[in-house]
């Protein structure tokens, strides 16, 4: 699983057993580890601009969110990467 901390921190708290690797947009250093990724892993959040030139992407699932609710993530996107 491939999304910013907060997502994954989410994620790994309810009991979701996978590997995961956080994304931090604003440390070009972090964003190396993007090249190394392994076939078959879910992006959830929109990064595709950062795989768009090394991996295939295909889109899987959107969830909607009332935004008086969730204004940070009324919309969530998820896609696969395929290299």
């Amino acid at each position: 699983v491939i999304s910013i901390p907060l997502i994954n921190y989410y994620l790994k708290t309810h009991g979701v057993n996978k590997n995961f690797v956080d994304i931090d947009i604003h440390k070009e250093h972090n964003l190396n580890q993007i090249t190394n990724i392994r076939k078959n892993n879910i992006v959830i959040g929109d990064f595709r601009k950062l795989f768009q030139q090394n991996y295939n992407i295909i889109p899987d699932t959107i969830f909607y969110h009332n935004p008086y609710v969730n204004r940070m993530w009324s919309k969530i996107e998820t896609y696969y990467l395929i290299k």
